[in-house]
């Protein structure tokens, strides 16, 4: 191996590979070295120099696998011998550990007057930042993506919530009329047929009234326009629902069996179950 030879501006070759580009490749920013058959360097740039903190008098001493990657051999799937058999260039990425840095390295090879492969040009370029970027974008899209799918359950959790919530509420209604309708309603009607002095009269009057105006916004489903329910066929309703037959509605309400029976043909009608083999108290329970 011939010793390393001085060039222009103190730069170092060695070997008998022509250097007419040394200053051109001193301006370029990725690692540039020249390797010969046997991975000797014979030429390295500034920016090889600064990549592998070696001076180019120390780099020309070292094989390029020693300098690159710390190693006493090739290391798999390196560019260089796929080059130096192909006679083709080759591009690798991968992270090395001896230098702590991503790095992008090309092989391109170099012909003799016989258009034989005599060696390459090794071009070694850092993508660490980029790589950087790219985790880091993976990572925020992770996250996001994972905030994505809690917002999502929590909807979902919602949801069950506020549905169980309006079932609690519409359960609680259901009681409040049920108590009203079946363990006072029936008591006030026999209070207003007995005899009753006209204060007393008035009060429970008062009374009555007071607690329709409680019960009434419990009733809005089966008053809504569509069905139209008159006062008395929401009490009547609410005494269904609270599994009072019509020999018991009649006294509660204090009118005939057979009205009692109109006022439950009509509710069926409005209510969309002419004609339907479906039980009044069961289809009231389901709403």
């Amino acid at each position: 191996m011939a010793p390393p030879v001085k060039m222009t501006k103190e730069r170092h070759v060695k070997g008998k590979v022509k250097i007419d580009w040394v200053e051109i490749f001193d301006t370029i920013n990725e690692a540039i070295t020249i390797h010969d058959k046997d991975f000797n360097i014979v030429y390295s740039n500034k920016s090889a120099e600064e990549m592998l903190k070696l001076s180019s008098h120390n780099i020309l001493t070292r094989k390029c696998f020693k300098s690159y990657h710390g190693t006493l051999s090739p290391p798999k799937n390196c560019p260089s011998c796929k080059t130096l058999k192909s006679g083709k260039p080759s591009t690798t990425e991968l992270f090395e550990p001896n230098l702590n840095k991503y790095i992008e390295i090309k092989a391109l090879p170099l012909f003799d007057k016989g258009n034989n492969v005599s060696g390459l040009i090794h071009v070694v370029r850092d993508f660490s930042k980029r790589k950087s970027m790219e985790e880091n974008l993976l990572k925020s899209q992770t996250e996001l993506k994972t905030h994505a799918q809690e917002l999502e359950e929590s909807n979902i959790a919602l949801k069950v919530l506020l549905k169980q919530r309006e079932k609690d509420k519409k359960d609680l209604e259901d009681n409040i009329m049920y108590n009203v309708m079946n363990l006072v309603a029936p008591y006030l009607t026999k209070l207003k047929g007995s005899m009753l002095k006209p204060y007393e009269l008035t009060n429970l009057n008062i009374l009555e009234s007071n607690l329709k105006e409680i019960i009434s916004p419990f009733s809005r489903q089966l008053t809504s326009d569509s069905v139209s329910l008159t006062p008395k066929e929401v009490m009547i309703v609410n005494l269904i629902k609270g599994g009072q037959k019509d020999k018991n509605i009649f006294e509660i309400m204090n009118m005939s069996l057979d009205t009692v029976k109109t006022h439950r043909r009509n509710i069926r009608k409005k209510l969309g179950l002419n004609n339907k083999k479906i039980n009044l108290r069961t289809y009231l329970l389901s709403k």
